[in-house]
């Protein structure tokens, strides 16, 4: 399994999730495979916290992400944490 650079990794989750087109940063592949493949915003039953794997088809490198509001701690959130 190939996996991408983290400035590669990066910029193809930036452009699913933006939902652009996501061309690779490697090989400049335009075909992936998307797991699991995308539903319609806000479809009953859709689990919050599901990974997403991206896949280039050309050259088989991927990237993998968790969907949804997921946001980072602040500076003194994880000052909190490390202190504590």
């Amino acid at each position: 399994m190939k996996e991408y650079r983290a400035a590669e990794a990066l910029q193809v989750i930036l452009a699913d999730r933006d939902r652009e087109s996501v061309v690779c940063p490697s090989c400049g592949g335009v075909e992936f495979e998307r797991t699991p493949k995308r539903r319609i915003r806000g479809a009953a039953g859709e689990a919050p916290y599901r990974q997403v794997t991206l896949k280039c088809q050309k050259c088989g490198r991927q990237a993998s992400y968790i969907p949804g509001q997921v946001t980072q701690p602040s500076d003194s959130q994880l000052a909190a944490n490390v202190e504590g």
